[in-house]
């Protein structure tokens, strides 16, 4: 499972980075259009919101990789026992699992339902599924990331050999 968790990231790191310079390099390019020739592409605000969409939702499950989303500690840190603190952290984490798990059923269904009613975007004229989709695709890597989190909780691995197994 570790070398599983290893090629996951690996491509959580080259979508996020893929997404954040094409987004960038859309914006530069746009900007400087229409900053010296007065004129920019039609598409590029629309690709530039769902590209910081989908980097959102990716950044969202590298967070929980790395252990970086803020969290309220304050009554983890305050219960003494090391058992209880790891009751309750696991608790919270199936708690938001299951979070996870319920947002990608929905995003599924919103996917769905785009699907049959044929949306697409006004500018690019993109199937309205695919800015949707980072909804079910980022909640699931977040699911996978928790359960590995919650399965390292549970074995007692803390610091850098419980970022992924």
């Amino acid at each position: 499972m570790g070398k599983a968790s290893r090629y996951l990231g690996h491509i959580e790191n080259v979508t996020a980075v893929f997404f954040l310079i094409a987004t960038t390099g859309v914006l530069f390019i746009n900007v400087i259009l229409r900053y010296f020739f007065q004129a920019g592409f039609s598409w590029a605000e629309e690709f530039i919101r769902y590209g910081m969409i989908w980097l959102t939702f990716i950044g969202a499950s590298i967070c929980v990789r790395d252990k970086a989303h803020v969290a309220m500690r304050l009554v983890v840190d305050s219960v003494e026992s090391k058992t209880l603190r790891r009751i309750y952290e696991i608790g919270l984490l199936i708690t938001s699992a299951v979070f996870c798990l319920i947002a990608v059923v929905w995003g599924i269904d919103q996917i769905g339902f785009l699907q049959q009613t044929g949306q697409v975007s006004s500018s690019m004229q993109m199937p309205m599924s695919i800015p949707y989709l980072a909804i079910p695709v980022g909640f699931g890597l977040m699911t996978i990331r928790l359960i590995e989190r919650i399965y390292c909780t549970f074995r007692g691995v803390t610091g850098e050999e419980g970022k992924g197994i």
